[in-house]
């Protein structure tokens, strides 16, 4: 580029130059060096400032950026690249963002979107500018002006280049040129579950809109005063327990609103999807649906094991007032085992509660909780509140989540690692459930 040709002409003295390495002479005794992605490159250096480009679409990532990782220690490191993906070649790269976004690295995550560079755009009048911006808008058009502000030049800028550059594929203009991260990630391989994507991106745009005035607190939810235990692990304290939020960067809980004081039975209601709480698997997830306003109020996303994430989901529960529904699938009797123990029954979900005159007994755990008939039924009812926006969710991790989902070759959704996903099924599906 210009600049750093101007920096070059500026530069110390340098030695032996090469196609890929600048040598600077006394006192510097340093080196630019630039060298293509592949398995151990870098081992063994010591680097004090690493560059790297296009990440997502390296061939071998996990293993190159380990070396680069360790010779780089006390190095300033800038990672930059055009998504490719949630899956395959670009998981890597699409892992490290998010982890980045969750605040589980020390990577400060940066997005450019494309109409923030003041040359992606038509002059009014222009013979191009005139060309693409006959037609009437379409309502995607419509949200990326009221949400960004573009002007009728950036929209005919978006058009000719989707049809000229990305041969009319929406998915591959959102991935060369996003206009949110979740945009970048959405391109799959496959069919997707939660169609069509002009859907997804309309309910995802709200989310940013609201997120442009509202700062998300994130911590953690601690008891006051600390349950207190039987033999039986049953609490002896319920009618006293309290909670506090505590704010907490790595807490995992996020909350867009806190809890009001409402008389309305069911108002609140809440999901989780239960992991087994293994290193490097899936993530227990939970969000707490305001049925009233329509609004998802809190998410708690976080890796731990079942009994422990039980009595996350027994604190939130108790917070917001809310019923909770947690998946009835294996690891998930843990969790419901430990909130019954911990608060007891009225604010755990069962599908029985709608019945007049029945009545579960709380060691009766095979009875509590959510279970879908199959994985076709329980896509069905987010689906429902995909195309109707059924409620506000500010969760720009779950709108980038449900864009990924695909059907395998029977046709089910694969909802292996989308634990966002998985949560707000279950949550659409309950809420379906209940009376108005």
């Amino acid at each position: 580029s210009r600049l750093f040709l101007d920096y070059y002409k500026e530069a110390p003295v340098r030695l032996n130059d090469s196609s890929t390495r600048i040598r600077y002479a006394s006192p510097h005794w340093s080196s630019l060096r630039v060298q293509t992605a592949f398995r151990h490159k870098g081992s063994g250096s010591t680097i004090h400032m690493l560059h790297v480009s296009e990440l997502a679409k390296w061939k071998d990532p996990e293993t190159t950026m380990l070396s680069l990782r360790q010779a780089s220690r006390m190095a300033d490191v800038i990672i930059e690249s055009t998504a490719n993906g949630q899956y395959g070649q670009g998981k890597y790269f699409y892992e490290e963002w998010t982890r980045a976004e969750r605040g589980e690295s020390g990577y400060l995550p940066l997005f450019f979107s494309w109409f923030s560079n003041p040359l992606y755009t038509f002059e009014e009048g222009s013979g191009r500018y005139v060309r693409w911006s006959l037609d009437g808008l379409s309502k995607y058009e419509e949200d990326l002006i009221s949400t960004h502000g573009l002007t009728m030049g950036q929209i005919a800028w978006r058009r000719a280049t989707l049809a000229d550059e990305c041969s009319g594929d929406p998915d591959a203009f959102s991935q060369e040129y996003p206009a949110s991260p979740g945009e970048a990630f959405t391109r799959v391989e496959g069919q997707r579950v939660f169609m069509p994507m002009s859907d997804v991106r309309r309910n995802e745009m709200r989310a940013e809109r609201y997120l442009q005035d509202a700062v998300p607190e994130i911590g953690r939810l601690d008891w006051n005063p600390v349950p207190t235990l039987d033999a039986h692990g049953q609490c002896t304290n319920r009618e006293k327990l309290g909670v506090e939020f505590v704010p907490d960067g790595g807490g995992g809980l996020t909350v867009w609103r806190r809890p009001i004081e409402t008389r309305e039975t069911l108002r609140f209601v809440g999901a989780a999807d239960i992991a087994k709480g293994v290193e490097g698997g899936d993530s227990n997830s939970c969000a707490i649906l305001d049925r009233g306003e329509n609004f998802i109020m809190a998410q708690w996303h976080t890796l731990c094991d079942a009994s422990l994430y039980g009595d996350y989901l027994a604190r939130l529960a108790l917070w917001y007032g809310a019923e909770i529904a947690v998946e009835l699938d294996g690891v998930g009797t843990d969790a419901i085992r430990k909130m019954l123990n911990l608060i007891g029954g009225g604010l755990v979900w069962h599908q029985y509660k709608q019945q007049v005159g029945v009545i579960i007994e709380e060691t009766d755990f095979g009875k509590w909780g959510w279970k879908a008939m199959n994985r076709h039924s329980a896509v069905t009812g987010l689906q429902e509140i995909i195309r109707t926006d059924g409620w506000l969710d500010p969760s720009l991790e779950a709108w980038i989540q449900i864009a990924g989902v695909v059907r395998e070759a029977s046709g089910a959704p694969i909802l292996n690692g989308m634990d966002y996903v998985a949560c707000r099924c279950i949550l659409a599906h309950v809420h379906r459930m209940m009376p108005p």
